[in-house]
C-alpha cells in the first residue's frame, strides 16, 4: 500500500479531531516521538500568542487533498474560539493549535504540522504534514465569527 493510500485510510477511518491521528496505534507514536530530538529547542512545541488581527487571517474552510490519492477532499475548518484557534476536518471533533511561529502550527497533543500560505495578511493554502504523508489545500471559503458565510473560492497562485 502506497504512502497516499496510507495516509488516506488513516484519515477516512478515524473520525477523530483535527489531529487526524489520534486513535493510531501506540508503536506508531512511540516510534514518531522517538525520532524526534527529546532535547532540541527546534523540536519543543510553542504556544506563541496571535492578536485577533493575526487569527483572522487564518480563519476559513480550506479543501484538504492528499495529492495523487483521487480521493475526494476532506474540509479542514479553521475558526476562532474565544481567542483561540482552532482546527476540525470534516465536522469531527475541533482541536486546539498552537502556533510555532512563521505561519506554521501544530495540532495540539498530536503530531501533525500546519503551514499555511499567507499573501496580504490571508492564509489563501495550507499544508498538512503527518508522519503518514501530506495534504495540500486551498481556502474555499471565509468564516465570519457569527457562523458561516460563503465567499469567493480563491484561485491558487498564479491562476489567471
Amino acid at each position: 500500500m502506497g504512502t497516499a493510500s496510507r495516509a488516506a485510510s488513516s484519515l477516512t477511518s478515524l473520525g477523530c479531531a483535527f489531529s487526524l491521528i489520534v486513535a493510531a496505534p501506540a508503536a506508531v507514536r512511540a516510534q514518531a516521538e522517538s525520532s524526534a530530538p527529546a532535547a532540541s529547542e527546534s523540536a519543543a512545541v510553542k504556544d506563541l500568542p496571535l492578536v485577533a488581527a493575526e487569527r483572522l487571517g487564518f480563519v476559513g474552510r480550506y479543501a484538504l487533498a492528499i495529492p495523487g490519492s483521487g480521493q475526494p477532499p476532506r474540509v479542514l475548518r479553521i475558526f476562532d474560539e474565544q481567542g483561540a484557534l482552532m482546527g476540525q476536518v470534516n465536522g469531527n471533533d475541533a482541536m486546539r493549535m498552537l502556533y510555532q511561529g512563521n505561519n506554521v502550527f501544530r495540532a495540539e497533543a498530536d503530531p501533525a504540522v500546519i503551514t499555511f500560505t499567507v499573501e496580504g495578511r490571508r492564509a489563501t493554502r495550507v499544508a498538512v504534514t503527518l508522519p503518514e504523508g501530506a495534504m495540500e489545500g486551498t481556502r474555499i471559503e471565509d468564516e465570519s465569527s457569527g457562523g458561516d458565510r460563503k465567499a469567493t473560492a480563491v484561485r491558487p497562485s498564479g491562476a489567471p
